[in-house]
């Protein structure tokens, strides 16, 4: 199987939005969504797609791309609308994988720090930011294993003490990185700590279950502050892809007013009326100027090198 990530953006990346996907082998073409809002204004919206996975093997393949904009979509959350998303498997949910969630003991164990990170324990709260790139990160590697098709859901606290907005990176993931979903929060300046919530699937079987923060702006302006983290196994929860919610949105059955919205026949009209696009063997085209790609995520080699950066802040996926 394949990863492929969209990402929606300002030309100039001031403002971001992605999703990752996994395809599987030998998969048909299926309808992949992304449904998003702007943090800023933007001057060129453009559509990125990036082949994720470094294994020199044929082909992703990619066709019929859409971008519309939408007024009646004007909420605070990405939605990442996968067709592979399964149905809920049971009638529970699982207590709080993570420990020390609260930030209540120093040292911060079992949460771990890798990278370009200067951090401080600021009486129960986690206060952190990157000097450099990779970006830093603050994780937890839990020891649950998780079955294949479960949903899960991390809510948290995030809090932004500088005069600048900050982007913060958060990654569910199976331990060995083998598998992952990533949601990424833009904090305003000078914003208390709020809750945040993000929502997957696990696509794989996971040995472990995992969660890491990336502090994914490179400032050593203020803090970004981190605190109250749940993870849990949603047994009874239907989820169909990857939701990130942010202060404001509309949690409870958020994707339904879009899964109704967009019926066949709307998505059917979203389509560009063309023949197939895909040309083997052309270059993408790159406006004079334009920036490297942007960060994303990308795995260690291999479960030993779980610890290694992540490329988060670097310019390759």
């Amino acid at each position: 199987r394949k990863r492929a990530a969209i990402l929606l953006h300002d030309a100039d990346f001031s403002d971001l939005a992605f999703c990752t996907f996994w395809i599987p082998p030998n998969a048909p073409m299926r309808t992949f969504t992304i449904a998003t809002h702007t943090t800023r204004a933007w001057t060129n919206a453009t559509f990125s797609l990036y082949a994720s996975d470094n294994d020199n093997l044929p082909w992703l393949r990619f066709d019929n791309a859409s971008l519309q904009y939408f007024p009646t979509f004007n909420r605070a959350e990405t939605l990442c609308i996968d067709p592979l998303a399964p149905p809920s498997t049971g009638t529970f949910s699982s207590a709080n994988l993570v420990s020390n969630p609260n930030f209540n003991t120093f040292p911060i164990a079992p949460w771990t720090t890798f990278g370009s990170l200067t951090w401080q324990w600021a009486s129960g709260v986690f206060e952190f930011y990157s000097t450099a790139s990779p970006a830093g990160l603050v994780e937890q590697n839990t020891p649950t294993a998780t079955p294949i098709g479960s949903a899960l859901e991390a809510s948290f606290l995030l809090g932004n003490s500088s005069s600048e907005r900050k982007r913060v990176t958060v990654v569910i993931r199976r331990a060995d990185w083998t598998d992952l979903q990533a949601c990424t929060f833009w904090l305003p300046p000078n914003s208390p700590l709020q809750p945040y919530l993000m929502r997957t699937f696990a696509g794989s079987a996971w040995n472990a279950t995992s969660i890491t923060f990336y502090a994914s702006t490179i400032t050593a302006l203020g803090w970004t502050r981190l605190d109250n983290v749940f993870l849990r196994q949603r047994y009874d929860l239907n989820v169909h892809g990857t939701e990130c919610y942010e202060p404001g949105s509309l949690v409870d059955n958020s994707t339904e007013w879009m899964l109704e919205l967009l019926t066949e026949d709307v998505v059917r009209d979203m389509l560009p009326e063309l023949m197939p696009t895909a040309t083997p063997g052309m270059q993408p085209y790159v406006p004079d100027g334009a920036l490297p790609e942007i960060p994303l995520i990308n795995a260690p080699a291999s479960e030993a090198d779980s610890e290694a950066p992540t490329d988060e802040g670097s310019t390759a996926e």
